[in-house]
């Protein structure tokens, strides 16, 4: 095997190197063997072969130490990873329990800016990332008609949308729908309600089904039975109290009677038409079925499956081209416009508008992040002591900042407190506290005997305890931490370099 780079020893600073870890060990074992073998009387080389053949393959054992090695680091890695991350929350809720207003204070503003983003974005999801929620969206496209000299979208006729919808043979379905508005008349007075008229088949075209009543019938786009409504389920559950009885019940509207035939499902929603309340069949008067210059709808359909955006444009244009043709009055320079339904989606709502509300969601979210900032800062002002001592002894610099919305210091017996303002004359009387029990005292009062002494994250933590001569106490028997009365240890300080 070929030695491993001195340097690459190094990199065990930042890690364990168990690639390089089993590489040296097992040359070591060969490299043993091998002089083994030439203190025998062989020759290196022959020494070198038959220790390479009393080992076996070096490769497959270096892959499965490796792959051992590799597993057990990994192990070790989550345990300790785990370990900490729990000792962080322990830590956590008891700072905040020790800060109950400053807790209410931290968390009602965090909740405050998450609710507020929360909100935003749930709006932005319903209204633009996910507002083409139907059974196969990539079938549903939109539609319009094309003014070919201006280069600029327009409406399209009621006679155009009949003819497009019984000449294609691209589309499952081809559906018509335009804005309007009621006067809805109440008991108590009147009242303007969002609405849109669509054709028969709209809701089938969209794949979508009411969850009370029916959809509208082919028949109910005549003019004289469309006096039928579909009501969103927000409006029946406002307006009419979510009751199933409301399945046949009139509304006046412009002042007809209509008829509610189906109440929507919760989570429909149709960008384009906007907050409609109330759809109502599509049934123009006579003069706008046949005049071709009235243009008030926009398409939207759903193609057969195998079927390409470009290819319905394709047919919608040669369609319109043939209109053009025999209807040069009104549909001489009157294309077609075709897209899918998300891009138009996308184009309806607009860039600007998303970065708008993301601006707006990420200002809430840095407002109260800042807010719990400072609320931090001024608790971490109150800590340098604690910091101090914390560097003094040791600490690992991140778990500092872990610990600065802690707001009380860890209790610390006055002696100590007394040789922390005093670095100068630190030192334990009688040498260093050991595990067995290092002998402390002033020199002049009883002998005591140090059973445990750690620096730890918070500081000195000793277990001692005054003892008669010739007697020994059990480790851990002592007072330990509060250092109640005068048989405690007696200890001067603390240095920056540890006990000493």
């Amino acid at each position: 095997m070929a030695r491993v780079p001195i340097w690459r020893r190094y990199l065990r600073f930042f890690g364990p190197d168990v690639g390089a870890d089993v590489h040296d060990e097992l040359r070591f074992h060969l490299e043993a063997k091998t002089s083994e073998l030439i203190g025998q009387g062989r020759s290196p080389e022959e020494a070198r072969r038959e220790a390479m053949r009393q080992f076996g393959d070096v490769t497959q054992f270096s892959a499965l130490c490796r792959s051992l090695g590799e597993g057990q680091l990994r192990k070790i890695k989550w345990t300790d990873r785990l370990a900490e991350w729990w000792y962080d929350i322990r830590h956590s809720a008891r700072a905040l329990r020790r800060a109950p207003w400053f807790t209410v204070v931290a968390v009602t503003t965090l909740a405050a800016g998450i609710g507020g983003a929360t909100s935003m974005f749930s709006l932005v999801d319903a209204w633009i990332i996910h507002a083409v929620r139907f059974p196969d969206p990539q079938q549903l496209v939109f539609a319009r008609s094309l003014d070919t000299r201006r280069g600029r979208e327009i409406t399209v006729s009621f006679p155009d949308y009949a003819d497009l919808r019984d000449r294609s043979r691209q589309f499952q379905s081809l559906a018509a729908w335009s804005f309007d508005s009621y006067t809805l008349s109440l008991e108590n007075g009147a009242e303007r309600v969002a609405g849109a008229k669509v054709s028969p088949n709209f809701f089938a075209t969209l794949s979508v089904q009411p969850v009370l009543g029916r959809g509208f019938i082919g028949y109910e786009g005549e003019r004289g039975r469309h006096q039928v409504a579909i009501v969103s389920h927000g409006f029946w559950k406002a307006r009419l109290n979510g009751e199933i009885a409301a399945i046949g019940s009139k509304l006046n509207l412009d002042g007809e009677p209509y008829t509610i035939v189906g109440v929507l499902p919760k989570d429909f929603h149709f960008t384009l038409a906007g907050r409609v309340n109330i759809w109502t069949p599509l049934a123009p008067a006579y003069e706008d079925r046949t005049r071709r210059q009235a243009r008030f709808l926009q398409l939207i359909g759903r193609m057969k499956p195998g079927v390409t955006v470009a290819q319905a444009r394709q047919e919608l244009k040669t369609i319109a081209g043939v209109l053009a043709a025999s209807h040069p009055d009104s549909n001489l320079d009157v294309g077609c416009f075709c897209i899918s339904l998300r891009d138009e989606v996308g184009r309806h709502t607009g860039d600007q508008i998303m970065m708008i509300v993301f601006a707006v969601t990420l200002g809430l979210l840095l407002i109260a992040c800042s807010n719990v900032a400072n609320l931090l800062l001024v608790r971490a002002l109150a800590r340098k002591r604690q910091a101090a001592i914390q560097r003094s002894s040791w600490v690992v610099v991140h778990r500092l900042f872990y610990r600065l919305y802690s707001v009380r210091e860890p209790r610390i017996p006055s002696q100590l407190r007394r040789g922390f303002t005093q670095l100068d004359r630190v030192r334990l009387r009688a040498g260093d506290c050991t595990s067995n029990g290092a002998d402390v005292g002033s020199g002049t009062g009883p002998r005591k005997r140090a059973h445990e002494c750690r620096v730890g994250p918070e500081g000195v933590r000793l277990c001692c305890v005054a003892e008669p001569e010739g007697k020994t106490s059990p480790a851990g028997s002592g007072d330990r931490a509060d250092y109640a009365g005068n048989d405690s240890a007696f200890v001067d300080g603390y240095s920056s370099q540890g006990l000493s």
